[in-house]
């Protein structure tokens, strides 16, 4: 059976950040996609912080079960998604880190099942071609936190466009965009940077960024 190519769509991510913006953390819910019987619980244990809890749940008759428990909050969303090679829920937890240097503030982390497999810095992304810009998200949650008024936090520019299939593979990438010309894709399995190939009658994934285990 010929796969087909499959986008996933963020307006949950987007509905986080608003919701946080009207006055802190707020429980939300994230799906892999429509109609699908893989979905997210995400609960704050407060208005500010990442403390909280992240439910990974499957839809069942009798009883919706619960895949994978992270023991955080994400306030500016999660992506889903599924590898078929691996038999695992992937989740990419998006701009996690607030208010710290380039080099400790992670943009963002890729998880596998329940393992966390690769994490992203601001200072990376900066190697890797993206522009440093205000936060204005975070700025407008300095309101919320006294101790934070002297701070100007920073940010890697880019937009997650949503997890993309190597055509006519099993393999599953998130792309994200940097500007109107550059892109990177990130290996849904491994966390790892890697180039996607059109070829004739497929596509084919290769793995650039080098193993950190190794």
């Amino acid at each position: 059976m010929k796969l087909r190519r499959v986008l996933f769509l963020l307006p949950l991510v987007i509905t986080s950040i608003a919701l946080a913006k009207a006055g802190g953390n707020r429980p939300y819910a994230a799906t892999m996609r429509e109609g699908g019987p893989i979905y997210a619980r995400c609960l704050p244990d407060d208005l500010t912080s990442s403390k909280g809890t992240t439910q990974i749940m499957q839809v069942q008759k009798e009883g919706d079960q619960v895949i994978t428990t992270f023991n955080w909050y994400n306030r500016s969303g999660i992506l889903l998604s599924w590898s078929p090679t691996a038999g695992k829920v992937g989740v990419m937890r998006l701009r996690q880190d607030e208010y710290l240097p380039p080099d400790k503030q992670i943009e963002f982390s890729i998880y596998l099942g329940d393992q966390l497999v690769r994490s992203y810095t601001t200072a990376e992304l900066v190697k890797l071609g993206a522009v440093l810009e205000h936060d204005m998200a975070a700025q407008e949650m300095l309101a919320l936190k006294p101790d934070t008024t002297n701070f100007s936090p920073m940010r890697a520019t880019y937009e997650v466009e949503g997890v993309f299939q190597v055509w006519n593979t099993n393999d599953y990438y998130y792309r994200v965009k940097l500007d109107a010309t550059h892109t990177l894709n990130f290996d849904i399995v491994t966390g790892r940077l890697c180039r996607v190939e059109k070829l004739e009658r497929e596509e084919r994934m290769t793995l650039i960024d080098p193993d950190p285990a190794k």
